[in-house]
């Protein structure tokens, strides 16, 4: 109660994660909570219909800029099936209940897969914005 009550964010972490390795009760609300969400996920391509008339002799430019568009279509669907996002959504869902936040960088790889380093929470605030995205 003095943690809550100093606003202990430290102790309350400990003490969730605590509860979460000795309670089978707190163990099981947390992951029914986390998991509860099917993390479903839906990739839609958008076609951008700026122009009207297509000249034909580019014609053979827009097959060649739909077969493109396809593959790089393929390409998304294949990164995030092999990523397995409904595992990784529940898995920081979790973390969120557990320890109150998530702190995550996306990394950068160059054989398409997508990773994420997790951040300490106890190192890591976010206060300030950046072309509307959050600054950790």
């Amino acid at each position: 109660m003095t943690a809550i009550n100093n606003g202990n964010i430290d102790a309350m972490r400990e003490i969730s994660n605590f509860f979460y390795k000795t309670s089978g009760i707190y163990n099981r609300m947390c992951r029914y909570m986390a998991y509860i969400y099917r993390y479903d996920w839906m990739i839609t391509p958008v076609v951008n219909r700026g122009l009207s008339v297509v000249p034909k002799a580019d014609k053979d430019l827009t097959e060649t800029n739909k077969n493109k568009a396809l593959e790089d279509f393929f390409k998304i669907l294949k990164t995030f099936d092999e990523f397995n996002v409904k595992k990784f959504c529940g898995d920081v869902a979790l973390k969120v209940i557990r320890n109150g936040c998530y702190y995550g960088y996306l990394i950068p790889t160059t054989n398409g897969k997508i990773s994420v380093q997790e951040l300490p929470p106890r190192y890591c605030r976010t206060r300030f914005c950046i072309n509307e995205q959050p600054v950790v």
